[in-house]
């Protein structure tokens, strides 16, 4: 008799990372499951806190103001990981916190991609607030990323994005200015929604 052959949900996720349709809850539990079980891929864990970047990755930034002086509000947003694009969907247990796994689903080019990342570090002050994560094994890109909402002095709340990172799987290896554009573009969407979410209802 012939065994049957392995169900998707029995795949591993670094094998699933891209689909024709969103994975499906017990698929997205699962992952964070797997991740649990990995240690970071990367020698340079925390970098990002000083905008700091390993030799041999590349560095990509930006940053914009969210037009409001409630840093309290885009705090809890932040916290709740709702300081992404409107095309990227989180997967997590909780509010964020240290040490914490998190699934990153992005929908592009009519596909889903999934990538697994663990928060390295939170900054919490009076004046900044935010953290950084870095990409596990089963993610496109290896490096860390850091969100960081700043209260200037004149009251007004800055969002900026931070990241060192480099190519981990032949789609990233393949077409690097693609992959530079899809990072400039995330930064740009994070910081539009965010700005959304922030604004008066009108």
């Amino acid at each position: 008799m012939t065994a049957n052959p392995p169900q998707m949900s029995d795949t591993p996720m670094h094998a699933r990372r891209f689909r024709l349709s969103p994975p499906t809850q017990a698929q997205r539990n699962a992952a964070l499951s797997e991740a649990a079980q990995e240690q970071l891929p990367y020698a340079a864990v925390g970098l990002t806190r000083t905008q700091g970047c390993p030799p041999g990755y590349r560095r990509t930034q930006g940053r914009g103001q969210l037009h409001t002086q409630d840093f309290a509000a885009a705090k809890r947003l932040l916290r709740h990981w709702r300081g992404f694009p409107h095309w990227v969907q989180v997967q997590a247990q909780g509010a964020l916190h240290s040490e914490q796994n998190v699934v990153v689903i992005g929908h592009i080019y009519g596909l889903w991609v999934t990538n697994m990342c663990r928060v390295t570090y939170v900054i919490d002050e009076p004046d900044a607030y935010g953290f950084g994560y870095g990409a596990l094994s089963a993610h496109v890109e290896k490096g860390e990323e850091r969100f960081l909402l700043r209260r200037t002095p004149t009251g007004q709340v800055e969002y900026e994005i931070y990241s060192f990172s480099r190519a981990n799987h032949w789609t990233t290896r393949l077409v690097p200015p693609i992959t530079q554009h899809l990072q400039r573009r995330f930064i740009a969407d994070a910081i539009s929604n965010l700005r959304r979410q922030l604004s008066p209802a009108k």
